[in-house]
C-alpha cells in the first residue's frame, strides 16, 4: 500500500493559512515556535499520525517576487468520518466560506464517497470526502 507521507503548499502569508487549516480542519500546527523563532524554515499541520501539510512561506519558493504563486496542484483530497465531515461542512457554512463545488457523490480511492470542495486563502482547492 503506498499513503501520502505529506503535501506542501506555497503560501503567501503562511500565518493566514496555518489558521485556515487549524481552524477548518480543528488540526495541530507543530514547529510555529520554532517557525516564528526562525529555527525551521517552515511550519507543519499534523492531519494524521502518518500524514502532514507543509507550509512553505514565500522565502521558500519566490525569490522574493510573490507574484511566482501559481496553482500548480490541481487539487488534494481529504478524507474524514461522518461526524468530522458534518463538523468541518458546518465551520465552512458559518464562516462564509465558499463551497466551489458538491456536496456530490464522487468516485475516491475507496469508491464513491459525498465531498465538498473549497478553496484555501492561496487559492488551492481541498476536496473534503466521506465515504459511508
Amino acid at each position: 500500500m503506498i499513503t501520502i507521507d505529506h503535501i506542501v503548499l506555497n503560501t503567501v502569508d503562511v500565518s493566514i493559512s496555518a489558521d485556515f487549516y487549524k481552524k477548518l480542519l480543528s488540526v495541530e500546527l507543530e514547529n510555529w515556535e520554532e517557525y516564528i523563532d526562525h529555527k525551521v524554515k517552515f511550519p507543519s499541520l499534523r492531519i494524521s499520525s502518518t500524514f502532514i501539510i507543509d507550509l512553505f512561506p514565500p522565502e521558500m519558493w519566490s525569490d522574493g517576487d510573490e507574484s511566482q504563486l501559481k496553482n500548480n496542484l490541481n487539487h488534494f483530497c481529504l478524507a474524514v468520518d461522518s461526524k468530522q465531515w458534518l463538523k468541518i461542512i458546518n465551520y465552512v457554512q458559518q464562516s462564509a466560506i465558499e463551497i466551489v463545488k458538491g456536496p456530490d457523490v464522487y468516485f475516491g480511492a475507496q469508491g464513491d464517497g459525498i465531498s465538498f470542495y473549497v478553496k484555501d486563502p492561496d487559492g488551492n482547492t481541498i476536496e473534503i470526502r466521506k465515504y459511508s
